[in-house]
């Protein structure tokens, strides 16, 4: 069985035309989230099984673009396999808020971000700087719409990320 699509983020020099752009051609909601650094929760509108998305200001080390993230069940294999097949990894395997599961990114032969996401949990670990933070909307770990982006500036995935 191929490994399924779990989750998009658009990202974009001018996140609010985006964010208008998309939620008036596809009839999204995307209101960006100050506490995200502006970055917008979508709800496709199209209920729980739906594949959840973001769409987000890009920054100096994370320009615009579309990125997907596929819900693997091993990682460390998806990566190893990305890069027989000439990936990089870029951020390795990293735990989520709460019971989220994993992620872990990395560049395409043609310098793509793909993200992977795991509902695998590392058994007595939460990565310190997410300690206390809520994951209400992660409670569905079969499809990954976060509660907060990987993107948020305080999580890992954007200091790590250095591309």
């Amino acid at each position: 069985m191929g490994a399924p699509v779990a989750y998009f983020e658009i990202i974009s020099g001018d996140a609010e035309r985006a964010r208008r752009f998309y939620s008036e051609l596809f009839d999204w909601t995307a209101d960006a989230d100050p506490a995200m650094d502006g970055y917008a929760m979508v709800d496709t509108g199209n209920g729980d099984d739906a594949v959840g998305g973001g769409i987000g200001p890009a920054s100096d080390d994370d320009g615009p673009g579309v990125r997907i993230y596929a819900r693997v069940d091993d990682l460390d294999a998806y990566l190893a396999k990305a890069e027989k097949l000439g990936g990089t990894t870029i951020v390795p395997p990293m735990d989520l808020p709460g019971d989220s599961g994993r992620i872990a990114l990395f560049l395409d032969p043609d310098g793509n971000k793909v993200g992977l996401w795991s509902s695998e949990i590392t058994p007595g670990r939460l990565s310190p700087n997410l300690a206390g933070e809520r994951s209400s909307s992660l409670s569905r770990t079969t499809n990954w719409p976060p509660a907060r982006s990987p993107r948020r500036s305080t999580s890992p995935v954007r200091r790590s990320a250095s591309t």
